[in-house]
C-alpha cells in the first residue's frame, strides 16, 4: 500500500465540468484501488481554500474527503514535528478562525507596547539603534531604499515602539496582499545575483554549487541557511529548511512563476514539504513539479513528483505486478532473485546478505528484497525504502491493509487470527514493535512483524 499526496489543483480538476478524460481516468483509478494507495491531505489544502475566492468551498472539501478520507497531516509548531491525525477536511476547515480583521482593529490602538515583555522592548530599542548606526539609509540607493521601505519601516530610528509595531504589521499585510512588491524584490535578486545564468536542470542539480560563482558567493544551501539566520553548525528544523529552500528557488530566479502570488508561493512550499513524507506527489502545476523535483533531488528525498498522466503510467506498472496467490508470490520472488541486479553484497563471518534492486512493490508496499544465508538457514527479507522524511514511520492503516493482503495470499495465520486489531495486538505501539503474524509451512515460516517502527515480511527456510 503506497502513499499519495495530491496537489490542490488536482482536486479542482476532478470537479470541472465536463471533466478532462485524463482526470476522469485518474479519479476512477483512485476510487477502484483504495487497497493499494493511501491518499493524504494537509493543512496546506485548507490554506488554499481559505485564500480562495471560489464559491465551491463545500464541493472542494467534499472531493478531498472522498479521495483522502480523514487522512490528515499537519505541522505542529509547538513540538516542531510532522504529525498525522484523523480529521475530515470539513472538520479542519470549520475549526479555522480569521483573526486578521481583529488584528487589523487592534493594531490601530495606542499602547500596544504594554503587551510586550521588557526583554522584547529592549530588543526592539536595540534594533532601532543598530539600524541608525549602520547608516543603511545612506548606503542603499534611492530605488532600492524605496522598495525596502515597502516591507520594513526604514525610518525606524524615529519611531516609537508602538508605531514600529503598527508600521511593521501594516507593511507585512501589504506585502502579503500586493504581489507586485514581491515581484520587485525577486526581479532585483534575479538581476543582481542570478543574472539569468542559473536555472534548474533536473539531469544534474548543479545550481547549488554554481551559485558560489555568482555575486552571492554562496551555494544555494548556504544561502538558505543565511536566510534562516543559522550558523554553519546550527541545527535547522526540517520544515523551516524545506520551505525556505522552496521559496529561495523562486526568489533567486532559478525557477520563477511569472504570475506568482507570494501567499500562494508559501502554500506551495508547504505542499512540497508535506508531500515529501509520501511515496508520490501528483500535481499539474509545472512550476511546482520542477521546483519539488529539484529540491527533493538536492535534499536526497526519494518521493516521486509526477504529473497525472505519469502517475497513471506508474500505477499501471504497479497494478500488473500485484500477486494473486501464494504461488504467484513465490514465482515472482524466484524470478527477481535470479534476474534482478544485486544492489548490495555483505559478508560477515558465515553470514551473507544479498540485497536486490527491484522495480515493483510486493503486496503493493515492499520494494526491497534481502537474501540472507547463514549455516543451513536461508531467509528472505522484504523491506520498504521510504522517503527520507518518512523513515521510521508506518501508518496504522497500512499495517492493517498489509496484514489483510497477507491473509488473502497465505490464509489464516498459525494462531487462527483474522483481521488485525491494533488495540489488542500492539501492546506498546510507541516502541514500534509488534510480534506480528506467522504462517507455518512444511519447509518454512512466513512472518509479518514490526521492527524498530518498520514493517517487515520474511520467509525463513529450514
Amino acid at each position: 500500500m503506497l502513499t499519495v499526496y495530491l496537489d490542490k489543483n488536482i482536486y479542482s480538476y476532478f470537479l470541472s465540468t465536463p471533466i478532462d478524460p485524463t482526470y476522469q481516468r485518474f479519479l476512477d483509478y483512485l476510487n477502484s484501488n483504495v487497497s493499494n494507495f493511501l491518499v493524504f491531505y494537509s493543512y496546506a489544502h485548507i490554506e488554499d481554500l481559505k485564500q480562495s475566492s471560489s464559491t465551491m468551498i463545500g464541493q472542494n472539501l467534499a472531493i478531498i474527503e472522498k479521495i483522502a478520507k480523514n487522512n490528515y497531516c499537519y505541522y505542529d509548531s509547538n513540538k516542531n514535528k510532522f504529525c498525522v491525525g484523523f480529521y475530515t477536511p470539513k472538520e479542519v476547515f470549520d475549526c479555522q478562525e480569521d483573526l486578521l480583521p481583529i488584528i487589523d482593529k487592534l493594531i490601530q490602538l495606542d499602547g500596544l507596547d504594554m503587551f510586550l515583555t521588557p526583554e522584547i522592548k529592549e530588543q526592539l530599542e536595540q534594533l532601532k539603534k543598530n539600524w541608525e548606526k549602520s547608516e543603511m539609509n545612506e548606503k542603499i540607493d534611492e530605488k532600492n531604499l524605496s522598495l525596502l521601505d515597502k516591507v520594513f519601516p526604514t525610518d525606524i530610528a524615529q519611531l516609537s515602539i508602538n508605531d514600529l509595531l503598527r508600521e511593521s504589521y501594516l507593511k507585512l499585510r501589504e506585502f502579503s496582499q500586493n504581489n507586485s512588491i514581491y515581484r520587485e524584490f525577486r526581479s532585483i535578486s534575479n538581476d543582481t545575483i542570478n543574472k539569468g545564468k542559473f536555472t534548474i536542470d533536473l539531469e544534474k542539480i548543479d545550481f547549488d554549487k554554481d551559485l558560489k560563482g555568482s555575486p552571492l558567493q554562496k551555494s544555494f544551501l548556504e544561502y538558505v541557511r543565511i536566510t534562516l539566520d543559522k550558523g554553519e553548525n546550527d541545527e535547522i528544523l526540517r520544515y523551516d529548511h524545506h520551505t525556505a529552500a522552496y521559496v529561495g528557488l523562486d526568489i533567486l530566479g532559478l525557477n520563477m512563476d511569472k504570475k506568482v502570488k507570494f501567499n500562494n508561493l508559501l502554500v506551495d512550499a508547504n505542499h512540497s514539504y508535506f508531500g515529501a513524507h509520501f511515496d508520490y506527489v501528483v500535481s499539474n502545476d509545472h512550476g511546482f513539479v520542477i521546483k519539488s523535483r529539484a529540491l527533493y533531488k538536492l535534499l536526497g528525498i526519494s518521493t516521486k513528483v509526477l504529473l497525472p498522466e505519469e502517475f497513471l503510467a506508474e500505477a499501471f506498472k504497479a497494478e500488473i505486478s500485484i500477486e494473486n496467490s501464494e504461488t504467484d508470490f513465490i514465482k515472482k520472488l524466484d524470478f527477481d532473485v535470479k534476474n534482478c541486479l544485486i544492489k548490495r553484497h555483505n559478508v560477515i563471518g558465515n553470514k551473507q546478505e544479498l540485497e536486490y534492486k527491484i522495480d515493483h512493490h510486493y503486496l503493493s508496499y515492499f520494494n526491497t528484497v534481502v537474501y540472507i544465508t547463514q549455516f543451513n538457514t536461508k531467509k528472505i527479507l522484504f523491506k520498504k525504502e521510504d522517503p527520507i522524511y518518512l523513515q521510521n514511520r508506518v501508518y496504522a492503516k497500512i499495517i492493517i491493509e498489509i496484514t489483510r493482503k497477507c491473509i488473502n495470499l497465505f490464509g489464516i495465520d498459525s494462531l487462527g487470527l483474522g483481521e488485525l486489531k491494533l488495540d489488542e495486538e500492539f501492546k506498546e505501539p510507541e516502541k514500534g514493535y509488534w510480534t506480528g503474524r506467522n504462517w507455518e509451512r512444511n519447509d518454512c515460516i512466513i512472518n509479518l512483524r514490526m521492527v524498530e517502527k518498520r514493517l517487515e515480511l520474511s520467509i525463513t527456510y529450514f
